[in-house]
């Protein structure tokens, strides 16, 4: 509800829309997002591990727990593999990929956008077989993740991933909590 590949980023609870920027902010409210991470790279698996590595220690830098950023990091490795491995036609991969995040007080949304042919979505997989080579990275992504979507668009495809955790101390304690 109110995602679209070609919308703008769109609010979760309470917090009010985000505009997207190109480097860690912090907020003076705790109502929105208290951080922001953005990288945009080349198609590339190794270009990909790299940006991964930066994400992982930005949400690190929050406060996020080592259990959620284990979470984090097998999520967003199984998107930006998918994102990476499917954009095989010389229009898509000449475009970036574009890794967001918006780390608030008490979760976490980080949108991995590619300029693939993109699929469908499904509301919710099975875990398929062993002899089964896909389908794994979207039945992992349902299953440790609180919310997921898939935007299919006209220029673009948009993976949103939200996951909860534990407020913030460092930004509890500066709302005198």
């Amino acid at each position: 509800a109110g995602f679209g590949a070609d919308a703008a980023p769109s609010s979760f609870g309470n917090s009010p829309p985000v505009t997207e920027t190109s480097s860690v902010q912090e907020a003076s409210s705790l109502v929105g997002p208290v951080a922001f991470f953005q990288e945009s790279f080349p198609c590339s698996v190794e270009a990909s591990r790299l940006a991964l590595r930066r994400l992982v220690v930005f949400l690190k830098d929050q406060g996020v727990d080592q259990e959620i950023l284990s979470t984090w990091e097998i999520v967003v490795t199984e998107g930006l593999n998918n994102a990476v491995l499917h954009c095989n036609s010389p229009s898509s991969s000449a475009k970036p990929v574009d890794l967001r995040a918006e780390c608030h007080v008490d979760y976490a949304e980080i949108t991995i956008e590619d300029h693939t042919a993109g699929f469908c979505w499904p509301a919710t997989v099975d875990l398929p077989s062993e002899q089964s080579e896909e389908g794994r990275g979207i039945f992992m992504i349902q299953s440790f993740m609180d919310e997921s979507d898939y935007l299919n668009g006209t220029h673009s495809n948009r993976l949103v991933l939200r996951k909860r955790h534990p407020p913030l101390a460092a930004f509890s304690a500066t709302s005198g909590g």
